[in-house]
């Protein structure tokens, strides 16, 4: 089979500080891209004029897609897959990067496999580049149906990066990502899993993963219950066609770990810095919602018996859990 070409889309908005250590990292691709598209969603600085300078001096060809006014991510994405004209997609965010074999990895196991997508493993990094961690953990299997992808990601055993993963182009709708959200990967990726005929895995981790200490998954504000909207996007996608015992009980371990859980210790230590914080209560009711006995037994039978706790504490008693989060 003839090996894709490939297209690389990096919304830019408010990343002057690293959009060129992202180009960099394309630019010494072992593999590089076929295209490189550049969607500028109008941020506050002057990000995609030094990504054009940088992009000069690495001698990366770059086409440059401008929004007329800020649409944030999930619009971004959307917006740079309408732009591409490879037979694959990558979407990298502007402060992540690859390692430099990051493409041939990809599009070789997209290409072996004849997958409709291939996703690697991921390493954490600081801001300066520096790796913290490994992130998923070591993959077993070269290539996995596309339904055992999916209940992998409601497991939380895969994550659901937009950067780690190779999209063959033609298997995308045309609007993929969710626009005027947060956390606007998973139900979209969760979706082209379980549409997916097979899956490769890659097992290096060649996605970098950059950790910011102010990121909207480390905070509090409106954004969060975003959370709650995609779980409730993803009972609704498994509750129609798939109505098995095994589904059930993955959503359910995902509403635990995945929702509940994150929101609940936003919320609450968000309340331990400023008891004003507003919507503390609704949010961490809405929590609350998504743990009952079901979801319980569901992590107990995954061996998630820290977490199963955790949420059997914030179910029956919110105080007793923020005195737990107070010391942890």
């Amino acid at each position: 089979m003839t090996p894709p070409t490939v297209t690389v889309v990096v919304p830019v908005h408010g990343a002057a500080e690293h959009i060129v250590r992202c180009l960099t990292s394309l630019a010494r691709q072992d593999r590089g891209p076929d295209q490189v598209v550049l969607v500028d969603d109008r941020g506050p600085d002057d990000s995609i004029p030094r990504a054009v300078a940088a992009a000069g001096v690495l001698d990366l060809d770059v086409t440059v897609v401008t929004h007329p006014e800020n649409r944030g991510l999930g619009a971004a994405r959307n917006t740079g897959l309408a732009a591409t004209t490879g037979d694959a997609v990558l979407f990298l965010d502007a402060d992540d990067e690859l390692r430099p074999d990051g493409l041939a990895l990809l599009a070789d196991a997209l290409r072996r496999h004849d997958a409709d997508f291939a996703a690697s493993r991921t390493v954490t990094i600081r801001p300066d580049g520096t790796e913290l961690a490994e992130v998923e953990r070591p993959y077993r299997r070269e290539v996995v149906p596309g339904r055992a992808y999916a209940r992998g990601l409601l497991r939380d055993r895969h994550r659901a990066y937009a950067g780690n993963k190779l999209f063959r182009r033609a298997a995308l709708p045309a609007e993929m990502w969710d626009v005027g959200r947060a956390y606007e990967d998973f139900a979209p990726v969760l979706y082209a899993a379980r549409r997916a005929a097979r899956v490769a895995l890659v097992d290096t981790p060649v996605y970098r993963y950059t950790v910011h200490p102010t990121s909207i998954s480390r905070r509090w504000g409106r954004h969060t219950t975003d959370l709650l909207a995609v779980g409730d996007d993803v009972r609704r996608a498994l509750a129609g066609p798939s109505r098995d015992r095994t589904w059930r009980r993955d959503a359910a371990v995902y509403g635990v770990l995945n929702v509940a859980l994150p929101v609940a210790n936003m919320a609450l230590r968000a309340r331990a810095a400023d008891p004003a914080a507003s919507g503390v209560e609704d949010a961490v009711t809405a929590a609350r919602r998504q743990v009952g006995p079901y979801a319980l037994g569901a992590l107990a039978l995954e061996g998630r018996l820290r977490p199963a706790a955790a949420a059997a504490v914030l179910r029956l008693s919110p105080a007793a859990y923020a005195r737990v989060l107070a010391v942890r």
